[in-house]
Formats: structure tokens, C-alpha cells, sequence
């Protein structure tokens, strides 16, 4: 999208001044749409793509506060930017706009120098947003792909070379380091990645009905050779009668997968993760127990925000980049749920999520 081609949508139930400002953004070269309410505001928006909306505050049918709320529920800050225009004493209504999801103002009477520049600002800073995304998308892609590679060969090699009767103990050592290289370097990807999906609101859940039990099981059965390699028994005690539950299987397999495997990571060997399933006041709850060493006052305020570590290292030399609950705070956030952590009354932590049942 070029910054001076951009298409625009003009909401205001002032005719004369929809017309004066629909003037000046074509004469930049925008191709510039018009509503008078904010309920026209919204059917425009479903059938056809914006990029930037100024929006009045004060219209009848559907005022400019209800409808940026409606608008924010589909599109991000970074996705549609939503200049509000007020009058010069409309103070408490910026304030409530700039609140509910506004990315800027403009007051009437029009300044269109002021008006213009911000327009600008604001498509460039969408541009911008785009093209990393974008970026982030091609790298990742381009990066993965040959570090799979790597790591498909180094396992084929080893299992090659467990066949030969000379002593490979050195060989096997340096392929074990190349795959554990190789796998640092995809987690970081990934949870970037998965980071700068969520924090741009670029994440579209495709809701399935789910039976939570059968999405476990399938977790613990990708996590049990890292657990038997640790000495960790994987225990589990479901509930099964269990309702189901309306959710994007794949982002919850994400949240679960991490909790699994950070109770693996963290915890000494001849220990046992427990896990279990429960239901309660309209609510699927999810929760693994370790045996390690528990959460102190300090980490467990910390442990769901970004780049947040805790004291405990993990057990086995793995690799943490600080971002996995992070993105499943904002991933349960996302289905309405809820996720936290408590120490145990003799010794581990228990994390859990809860997601309504609901359609």
C-alpha cells in the first residue's frame, strides 16, 4: 500500500464536513469512503478493506465510541488506525476514544496541515507494521525449513552410526551438540514469531468443538520420550466425563505443550508430573503439578510477562527464551479463559488454565 494511495473512510453525520475533509485526502491521492453514522461505519468495514478510519465522536444511530469498540474487536491498533475527530471542549470523549482503541485525534475546527500530517504518520506506521511482519513471516519460514534439515540428518547420522562397531562415542557427541544447536535456534524463532503474531492481534482462533482429554493425551504422548529421558514420570488422572469445550485446538495444544514440557524442564530427574482435568462452575480446568523446586514470591508476580525468567534453571541444559507463558497468557486471553500458577503445600508448582464452556 502505498502511503499516498491508501483508502480511507470518512464518518460523520455533518455532511459539509465529510465533504472538506474528503477533499483534501483525495487531493493527496486517496480514494476516500464516506459514512454518516457509525453503524454504517461497520457495514463498510465487512465488506470492504480500509486503511485508516476518522471517526466523529458525536453522530446519531451509532456514536464514534460504540462503534471504534465494535471496530477493535475485528481489527487491531496496528491493523486499522481510527483518528477521532472532536470538538476542541469534547476533553472527557478523547479521553474515553483514546481509552476504548483510538490511535489519535484531530479537533474541528480543521487544521489540514495537523490533519494531513497525521494521516501520513499513522499509514506509515501501519506500513511499517506490515512489511515486518511480513519480514518476520519470510525469515521464519526460510530459517525453519534448513534447520529441520540439519536436525532430520544429524538423527539419520546417529542412528547410522549406532549400527558400526568401531567406537563412534566422540562422533555421536558432536551430532548430539548439532541437534541441540539446532533446536535452540528454532524455539527462538518460534516464540518470537508466535510473540509478534499475538502482540499485533494478528491471530484469528478457528474455533472447534474439543474434548480437552483427547488433546492432553496426544500431549503427553509427544512429551513422554523427554520425560523417560529425564527420569520423570508422567502421571495422569482425567476426569472423564469432561464437557466439551469450544476453542482452536492448535493454540491450545500450544498452551498445553508448554506447561507440560515446562514441568519436564524444570524438574529434578526420579520426579513425577502429574496431570489432571476437572470441571467447575461452567468452567474446563487443566493443571500439571511438578516435584522441583517451586516458585518464589518474587518470579511467580513476574512469570506470565515477557522476557521474565525465573531463579529455577532448567534441569537438563535446555534452552528458555523467556516468552512461552507470556504468549499463553495472551493465547487464553484470547479464548476468554484464565491461567496462573500456585506452589504446592510440600514441594513443585501447579500451573492451570481455565476455559469457559461455551460455544
Amino acid at each position: 500500500m502505498p502511503v499516498d494511495q491508501a483508502t480511507l473512510l470518512v464518518v460523520d453525520d455533518n455532511p459539509s464536513n465529510r465533504n472538506i475533509l474528503m477533499r483534501h485526502l483525495q487531493r493527496q491521492g486517496h480514494k476516500v469512503l464516506e459514512a454518516e453514522d457509525g453503524q454504517q461505519c461497520l457495514d463498510i468495514l465487512d465488506t470492504q478493506d480500509c486503511d485508516l478510519v476518522m471517526l466523529d465522536i458525536m453522530m446519531p444511530v451509532m456514536d464514534g465510541i460504540i462503534a471504534l469498540q465494535e471496530i477493535r474487536k475485528t481489527y487491531s491498533l496496528v491493523q486499522l488506525p481510527v483518528i477521532m475527530v472532536t470538538a476542541l471542549n469534547d476533553f472527557d470523549y478523547t479521553v474515553n476514544a483514546l481509552k476504548s482503541g483510538a490511535n489519535d485525534y484531530i479537533t474541528k475546527p480543521f487544521d489540514f496541515d495537523v490533519v494531513l500530517a497525521r494521516v501520513h504518520t499513522h499509514l506509515i506506521l501501519k506500513q511499517l507494521s506490515e512489511q515486518n511482519q511480513e519480514f518476520l513471516s519470510i525469515a521464519s519460514h526460510d530459517i525453519k525449513k534448513p534447520i529441520a534439515v540439519i536436525m532430520d540428518i544429524a538423527e539419520v547420522m546417529r542412528g547410522e552410526l549406532s549400527k558400526l562397531d568401531s567406537n563412534t562415542a566422540d562422533i555421536e557427541d558432536m551430532l548430539s551438540l548439532l541437534t541441540r544447536s539446532a533446536k535452540t535456534i528454532q524455539k527462538h524463532i518460534e516464540d518470537y514469531l508466535d510473540l509478534s503474531i499475538v502482540e499485533h492481534g494478528q491471530i484469528k482462533l478457528k474455533r472447534h468443538k474439543l474434548q480437552l482429554n483427547h488433546l492432553i493425551r496426544d500431549c503427553l504422548s509427544q512429551n513422554y520420550e523427554y520425560a523417560r529421558n529425564k527420569g520423570i514420570e508422567l502421571e495422569e488422572a482425567l476426569d472423564e466425563v469432561l464437557p466439551d469445550i469450544f476453542v482452536d485446538p492448535d493454540r491450545i495444544m500450544q498452551v498445553v505443550d508448554n506447561m507440560v514440557g515446562n514441568a519436564i524442564k524444570y524438574s529434578p530427574t526420579k520426579t513425577t508430573t502429574r496431570v489432571r482435568t476437572f470441571s467447575r462452575n461452567g468452567s474446563v480446568v487443566f493443571e500439571v503439578s511438578d516435584e522441583g523446586p517451586g516458585i518464589n514470591g518474587t518470579d511467580i508476580n513476574n512469570l506470565f510477562q515477557k522476557h521474565k525468567r525465573t531463579q529455577n534453571l532448567p534441569t537438563g541444559g535446555e534452552v528458555s527464551t523467556g516468552l512461552g507463558l507470556s504468549i499463553c497468557k495472551q493465547l487464553m486471553t484470547l479464548h476468554e479463559g484464565q491461567i496462573g500458577v500456585r506452589n504446592n503445600d510440600e514441594k513443585g508448582a501447579t500451573f492451570w488454565i481455565e476455559l469457559p464452556v461455551r460455544p
